[in-house]
């Protein structure tokens, strides 16, 4: 919290995965000054005190961003492009940046995320392949690769996900993870 105290005020509690939030109650009452941003469709506590801005395409918190939101799932996920220096893509639960052995991380943790396939700078996170597509009967494979192409189309270089660290430079390496993990080729 130190941290995020240092960088400034803070004007935005953003919310794009729907798997998560059990901590908006927190930020909220923290920063009660900062504007609350969701997706439509998601869950809020009915008793949540924040107002809610819903986004959509032309109504994001951040000016110039762009939102992306994943395909044919059964609860809301977007992925924020944020036109600042080379561009951030802001994730959630979709693109995940997880490594073995993170300061972070316990060895047992390390195999555990390894034999589940949650290892790769920019992997597709296996929860939501099987949570949001595959345990409704979708094919990922075959929904997912335009979804994907256009993400890595869209300008951003450095990659801020919801779990692990914020990786710059990442375009490619996410690229490859990507290509590698759906089997698809940009044209």
């Amino acid at each position: 919290l130190k941290s995020i105290d240092k960088l400034g005020k803070v004007k935005n509690i953003v919310r794009i995965g729907s798997n998560h939030g059990g901590d908006d109650f927190f930020y909220s009452k923290r920063y009660p000054d900062a504007d609350y941003w969701a997706l439509k469709g998601m869950v809020v506590p009915e008793d949540f005190e924040k107002q809610i801005n819903y986004m959509t395409e032309s109504k994001l918190p951040f000016e110039g961003a762009k939102l992306l939101l994943l395909p044919e799932t059964p609860f809301p996920e977007g992925i924020l492009i944020v036109p600042w220096g080379p561009g951030v893509a802001v994730t959630c639960d979709a693109i995940q940046c997880n490594h073995m052995f993170a300061p972070h991380t316990s060895l047992l943790m390390s195999l555990f995320m390894k034999l589940g396939g949650f290892v790769g700078d920019g992997i597709f996170g296996p929860g939501m392949l099987d949570f949001a597509y595959k345990c409704w009967g979708k094919d990922p494979q075959k929904i997912l690769p335009p979804f994907l192409k256009k993400f890595l189309e869209e300008p951003w270089d450095i990659l801020c996900p919801g779990h692990s660290f914020a990786l710059q430079n990442a375009k490619e390496a996410v690229h490859k993870t990507l290509t590698n993990q759906f089997d698809f080729k940009l044209s």
